[in-house]
Order: C-alpha cells, then sequence, then structure tokens
C-alpha cells in the first residue's frame, strides 16, 4: 500500500515536473527540420520560436508558406532583439488565416500565455464585418511587443496590435481588390 501512494505520488511529481519543464522559456534548437514547423503548423495551429534564432526560424516558415498565408512580414529585414516569434493560423480555403506576435527584447513566460491569448481570440474573430455598403474581411493581426529596462527598476513594455481587414468593390463589372504595405508586410490576393 505503502509503495502503491510512493508510486502515485512520484508520478504526479514527474508529469507536474514535465509540464513545468514544457512551458520554460528555452531557446528553439536551430537544427530542427523546416518541414517538422510545416506539419506542426498545420496540424497544431501555432508555432513558437524562442531565443536569438526565433526570427530566422521564423522567417524560413513564412518564406516556405508565403503562398498560402494571407499575411507575411519580413522578418529577416529586421535589423532588432528578437526573441520571440509566435506564428498562428486559422483555415480560410485553401488557405490560413495569419497572426503574428513578435517580442522584442528579452520574452519571458508570459509572453507566451499572452500569446496563447491572443491565439484563442484571433480564432474566435468574425471572417467578416458589414460595413455601410460593403463586408470586411478578416485576414489577419500582428502583434508587436516591445520590452525595455525601466530606469527606475523592473521592465516596461509597449505593444502595438494591428488587425488586418479587406474590401473589395465592383465597378462597371470590374473587380478591384486591395494590396497595400502595412509595416514592411504585404497583403495579396487574400482569395480563398
Amino acid at each position: 500500500m505503502l509503495r502503491r501512494i510512493a508510486a502515485i505520488i512520484l508520478g504526479i511529481l514527474i508529469t507536474v515536473g514535465m509540464a513545468k519543464a514544457d512551458t520554460k522559456a528555452t531557446p528553439t534548437p536551430p537544427n530542427i527540420s523546416q518541414d517538422f514547423f510545416l506539419r506542426q503548423l498545420r496540424e497544431e495551429g501555432y508555432l513558437i520560436f524562442k531565443g536569438n534564432e526565433s526570427i530566422k526560424l521564423a522567417q524560413e516558415v513564412l518564406e516556405k508558406l508565403e503562398k498560402d498565408v494571407t499575411i507575411s512580414l519580413n522578418l529577416s529585414d529586421l535589423k532588432r532583439n528578437i526573441s520571440f516569434v509566435g506564428i498562428a493560423v486559422r483555415p480560410f480555403g485553401r488557405r490560413y488565416i495569419t497572426m503574428l506576435y513578435i517580442v522584442e527584447g528579452r520574452y519571458n513566460i508570459n509572453d507566451i500565455r499572452e500569446f496563447l491569448v491572443e491565439r484563442s481570440a484571433f480564432l474566435k474573430e468574425p471572417l467578416e464585418i458589414k460595413g455601410v455598403n460593403r463586408g470586411w474581411k478578416f485576414i489577419g493581426s500582428t502583434t508587436w511587443k516591445v520590452r525595455y529596462a525601466s530606469q527606475y527598476g523592473g521592465q516596461v513594455y509597449h505593444a502595438i496590435r494591428i488587425k488586418y481587414y479587406y474590401t473589395a468593390s465592383t465597378l462597371d463589372n470590374t473587380h478591384t481588390s486591395l494590396r497595400f504595405p502595412i509595416l514592411g508586410t504585404w497583403i495579396g490576393n487574400t482569395s480563398p
């Protein structure tokens, strides 16, 4: 009986230890193949890259998916201290609506939690908002969080959240769609 209780307690401790180890902010190993990342993104719906290689690995995934995602950011152009990149996708016909979550400066476990909370909201975002004369279609979002060391001790940060929508109009049987740059982001053909 005592051995059984000890085995159960040991099992619980190992499980809790593994769960804590899984959520620790450890860097993403750079030697994992892109096929693994793409498969995980399609199956799980999100990817998290942490550490010095995060921007390079995330850029490689976005380049592989270039034709399949609604928005893409050229991360390699950023000459900043990016330590965390989260990518989430949502099926949209044959393509994916994309959410990017970027942390500049040092990241911590709260950034991972915030990314997962934002991903949850992203998945619930309505795909179309009716305007006065037309509907606006949701095609993705970007969050950019910058962390600073405060002169008074501790850390402070600011975050910029952008939601991308598009609309199309028909004039004289001519179809036009929007294509415009936002912070180096190109939104291309967004039809499913």
